[in-house]
């Protein structure tokens, strides 16, 4: 049997190995799978994952499967989407800590907060909160830029809407989830959520009441300045996180990030700027644009891409109707993704028994797809992550369509934690009868 450490010089790493030498494999390894026990939300499933695969309509060997990936990519997601440095002992958040993913080792806020985050709260609360803490504190100096060092420097920059809007969506769950109103009382929470709506605002147009991106959820240049599914999800997440402080009773903060009028304010108005601006003609009836320019002429562009679909617009709550909308949303919504799914859709399902909608930044099936459709009850999906290959049965950006097997961003273990959450979503919804679930 042989014992490894890790520590920043010799003496730590070598007598790191003699604790864990001392402790003997039997009593690590009984301790990792009661640790791993303890978190697995598979254990406490109603029914367990036979009573709702049934419900979901897949055999017992696939069930079995799918119950298999989804722990795999939650645990991937746990242990590979962040990580304590070896010079301080601090938390950071990456994409993956993986070499083979293409981009292992920087900070996206989008990749960590809107993909990774939904599967540490669901397995890890405590952990959940020293996470988010540490994003606010680390990676708010910036908020919404491309990307960020491990420090929070910027790596690569380029301002993405829906980067800044990951913050407030994030802290919402949190609080939705646990209950736990002492966050607002980190200073660091405070300053970082005050830093992300300052950005976001001063991006916003007087004339559209729409708020400019420069680059897409792809990471790739906008083709127009007002992205609908970018101003949508921040109209979103700011009334969630409204809901959420009034739900929980905080005190206004006057004109501080806390007040829910404000909040609320700036997520009617961009909801009402969407509804207004956003709208185009399609081939099913009125249906959302991808992103449209400016006044005099909007110029639309009827697109999408997973990382960023307007099928989540459903699953996130934007589809449901509210007081003072102009027009049915809902029929809006499934008229888009009637066209995303659809040969309209230039970039929509290619031939194969593993499909999903593409785009130009990978021509290929997307996992991330698969969790949107998820989330959005396509429960077809659920048997396509129960047998598609991916990468040795963990997340990957892209799969081939035929065969399943990863073809683009191996070991992406943000997406690991976003596909294996919206598994459990779907399972949940079809436990509960309920055909879609929109829940955000």
């Amino acid at each position: 049997m042989v014992f490894c450490g890790l520590a920043p010089e010799s003496d730590g790493a070598a007598t790191t190995a003699v604790d864990l030498a001392r402790r003997g494999f039997p009593a690590l390894l009984e301790h990792a799978s009661r640790w791993l026990t303890a978190r697995d939300p598979l254990e406490r499933l109603p029914g367990g994952i036979p009573a709702l695969a049934r419900a979901a309509n897949l055999g017992e060997e696939e069930a079995a499967r799918l119950a298999e990936r989804i722990r795999r990519n939650l645990w991937f997601a746990l242990f590979f989407a962040h990580g304590r440095a070896l010079d301080g002992d601090r938390w950071v958040l990456v994409t993956s800590r993986s070499p083979r993913y293409y981009v292992s080792g920087a900070h996206w806020s989008r990749d960590s907060l809107l993909w990774a985050y939904p599967a540490v709260l669901e397995v890890d609360r405590a952990l959940s909160r020293d996470l988010l803490v540490t994003a606010f504190d680390r990676y708010t100096r910036h908020p919404g830029e491309h990307s960020q060092y491990l420090d929070g420097t910027v790596l690569y920059p380029g301002w993405e809407l829906d980067q800044a809007a990951a913050w407030p969506l994030a802290l919402a769950r949190y609080l939705l989830a646990t209950q736990d109103a002492t966050i607002l009382e980190e200073p660091a929470v405070s300053r970082g959520l005050q830093a992300v709506l300052a950005a976001a605002e001063a991006e916003r147009d007087p004339a559209t009441g729409l708020i400019r991106t420069f680059l897409l959820p792809s990471d790739d240049p906008a083709q127009r300045p007002f992205v609908t599914y970018d101003n949508a999800l921040y109209a979103q997440a700011l009334a969630m996180l409204a809901g959420a402080l009034r739900s929980l009773r905080v005190p206004a903060a006057g004109a501080g990030p806390w007040a829910p009028d404000r909040l609320e304010e700036a997520a009617a108005r961009t909801r009402q700027a969407v509804l207004a601006r956003c709208v185009v003609d399609g081939p099913f009836g009125p249906m959302f644009a991808w992103a449209v320019d400016g006044p005099p002429d909007p110029k639309p562009v009827c697109y999408d891409e997973p990382p960023g679909t307007l099928e989540l617009l459903g699953p996130y709550g934007f589809a449901r109707p509210a007081p003072g909308d102009p027009l049915d949303v809902r029929r809006v919504y499934e008229n888009t993704v009637r066209w995303i799914h659809s040969s309209y859709n230039p970039y929509g399902p290619p031939p194969g028994r593993y499909s999903t909608p593409t785009c130009p930044h990978a021509r290929h099936p997307w996992l991330l797809s698969v969790a949107a459709g998820l989330l959005n009850g396509r429960r077809e999906y659920l048997p396509l992550l129960a047998e598609a290959p991916l990468d040795s049965g963990f997340a990957c950006e892209t799969f081939d369509a035929e065969t399943g097997r990863v073809r683009t961003g191996p070991a992406f273990a943000t997406c690991a934690g976003f596909v294996a959450w919206a598994a459990l979503k779907a399972l949940r919804a079809a436990g509960a009868g309920d055909e879609a679930g929109h829940q955000p």
